[in-house]
Formats: structure tokens, C-alpha cells, sequence
């Protein structure tokens, strides 16, 4: 490409020899990560794919990064609060502190609701638990310690992993790096076209 690139400068030369160099090298990088997928005994030395080799070293490192970025007892709190699903954690909220203020109430309840009236004393406990849920998104934070040790997810995901067979393990991380390599690759031929388009507008 070099060669080609000395006597025809054209902007395609420089992105398709990336692409050529990047395709290749990840074709080796992948080969090699992860193949072979079982130990082949060659003697004074076993051969396998660099992660499969070090499946638990790996399978340590993965569920750290999963649980600290992805299923953190922060986001799995904060998704609960704002999330999709957040209408039903406003039902069940609303359902059991209604529940809390009968029970506080116990006996006096039907004399309260004389007292005040039943839609009054039904709009208090509407308010105390319209309280609750505002200041949840705060409070809720208090839990992540003790989600985090109830959960266990770092230590339960990493257990998981460790005991998948070799195939499986290389089922479930292949596909990531394979589209993770192909993005870089495609953003690295996005930079060279946008240069070269820059430098010919400039011109």
C-alpha cells in the first residue's frame, strides 16, 4: 500500500490500508486470545488462547468491571427510582405507608377518621408518602452499602464465569471483542475520510 500510496495519492490509499492492516491484525489478535479453545499438549508446553488460559484471572477482572460499571448497586438503585419501572415502586411504596399509618393508628383508626374526616386522613397519608418517595433518590443512597453486600454480585458473577467450561467461556467473550475491534477500525477509517475531506475543502 505504501508503494501504491508513493505513485497514486489517492484518498481512498491510506483508509482501505488501515482497514487491510486493522482486519489482519484483528483476525490475529482474536486467534490468538482465544484459540484454541481446549489446551493442546505439546509437550513442554500447553497450548490455548491467552484468555482461556487465564479464564479465572479474566473472569475476576470481568465481573469487577460489570458490576463497578454496569450492574453497580447505584445504577440498580437509581434505575428502581427513575427508571421504567419506577410507577411500580410508586404503587408498592404508596401501598405499604398507607399500610404503616393503619398500623401506627391500630385501634384509634375509626376514631381518627371522625375526628378529621376519612378523605382528610386519607390525603395524609397521600402527603407522607408523596415525602417519602422526594427524598427517596437521597435516602436511597444509604442502601448501596448494604446492597452491595447483600447482593454480592462481584464475587457471585466472578464464581459463575470461573465455572463455565472453556467453550462457553469463549462463547460469551468473543462476540464482545469482536465487536468492539470492528468499531475501532470503523471509526479509524471515519477519521482518515473526514481528514482527507477536510484537507480537500481546505485546499
Amino acid at each position: 500500500m505504501m508503494t501504491i500510496y508513493i505513485f497514486y495519492q489517492g484518498y481512498w490509499v491510506l483508509p482501505v490500508a488501515g482497514f487491510m492492516v486493522g482486519y489482519v491484525t484483528n483476525w490475529i489478535a482474536l486467534k490468538l486470545i482465544f484459540e484454541p479453545i481446549d489446551p493442546v499438549d505439546l509437550g513442554c508446553y500447553k497450548l490455548q488462547g491467552l484468555f482461556l488460559k487465564r479464564q479465572n484471572e479474566v473472569a475476576s477482572e470481568y465481573a469487577k468491571i460489570v458490576t463497578q460499571e454496569i450492574l453497580s448497586s447505584k445504577n440498580i438503585l437509581q434505575e428502581l427510582v427513575r427508571g421504567p419501572s419506577s410507577d411500580e415502586l410508586v404503587d408498592i411504596l404508596y401501598r405499604h405507608v398507607r399500610s404503616a399509618c393503619d398500623d401506627q393508628a391500630g385501634v384509634y383508626t375509626p376514631l381518627i377518621q371522625i375526628a378529621i374526616g376519612v378523605d382528610t386522613y386519607s390525603k395524609i397519608k397521600d402527603v407522607i408518602a408523596d415525602r417519602i418517595f422526594q427524598n427517596l433518590p437521597e435516602v436511597i443512597t444509604h442502601l448501596e452499602p448494604y446492597a452491595d453486600e447483600a447482593l454480592d454480585l462481584e464475587n457471585t458473577l466472578r464464581e459463575k464465569l470461573q465455572q463455565l467450561s472453556s467453550l462457553e467461556f469463549e462463547e460469551l467473550l468473543h462476540p464482545i471483542f469482536k465487536v468492539t475491534i470492528y468499531y475501532f477500525i470503523i471509526l479509524l477509517l471515519f477519521y482518515f475520510f473526514q481528514k482527507k475531506k477536510n484537507k480537500i475543502q481546505f485546499n
